[in-house]
């Protein structure tokens, strides 16, 4: 069952923490994916990134300023992070807690419940990072610049992706011109009419509005915006 949906905040806010952890062993050595299992894999490495420090990585060493940053944060954004991360370094927030977006959730609604690598396929049609065993792999073969960088990569799509669904939660006239273009696509298929329609922002508030035009086919749709800074 998926927790509940936080609200999502500011993309680029000074309060938003995006981060991702790598365990130090993979499920099998630990004897699978139970909550109980997941805790015993402990931390290799965690990349964490917010708006007034950059990146940050903490080893298992400095897990405790991990969960320090972790605790104080205003916005906490991972992906899967309430059943994966956030286990695998011993946090558990309560379900209710509305500050920890869980972009798994919102992918979920999206395209389904898939992997981030999916996710980032799908989504932002852009080449998925490298993660897991792998990750693993070179972590114990000394290669620790490699998966540094792989980490604060997969971090950066993260951004992204919580980018996505913020524009779309928090951008009303996104949301508007989608609307408009669906009324257009309906008309068209019902009148053989484009009609002309402008999305305008109502004084006062962020709410948007859809107005309708001359609908003659000669004016076309149109997509004119009025009182959107």
């Amino acid at each position: 069952m998926s927790s509940p949906r936080p609200k999502t905040k500011a993309l680029s806010g000074p309060d938003v923490l995006y981060f991702d952890v790598l365990p130090a062993r993979t499920a099998l050595e630990v004897g699978g994916f139970t909550r109980a299992a997941t805790r015993k894999r402990g931390l290799a490495l965690a990349v964490t990134w917010d708006a007034s420090a950059g990146f940050r990585t903490f080893t298992a060493l400095r897990r405790e300023q991990l969960l320090a940053l972790i605790k104080s944060s205003g916005l906490l954004v991972g992906y899967n992070c309430r059943a994966f991360d956030l286990e695998i370094i011993h946090v558990r927030f309560p379900p209710d807690r509305e500050n920890v977006c869980d972009l798994f959730d919102l992918v979920g609604d999206s395209i389904g419940r898939v992997p981030f690598s999916d996710a980032v396929r799908t989504i932002l049609k852009a080449r998925p990072p490298s993660c897991g065993i792998k990750l693993m792999e070179w972590w114990r073969d000394g290669e620790r610049g490699r998966v540094e960088r792989a980490l604060k990569r997969k971090v950066s799509l993260l951004r992204r992706l919580h980018g996505h669904f913020e524009m779309k939660i928090e951008n009303p006239a996104e949301t508007a011109h989608r609307a408009m273009l669906d009324r257009a696509v309906e008309e068209f298929r019902h009148t053989g009419r484009l009609p002309k329609l402008r999305v305008i922002r109502n004084s006062g508030s962020g709410a948007c509005r859809i107005l309708n035009g001359s609908p003659s086919a000669e004016d076309g749709m149109s997509g004119e915006i009025g009182g959107i800074p």
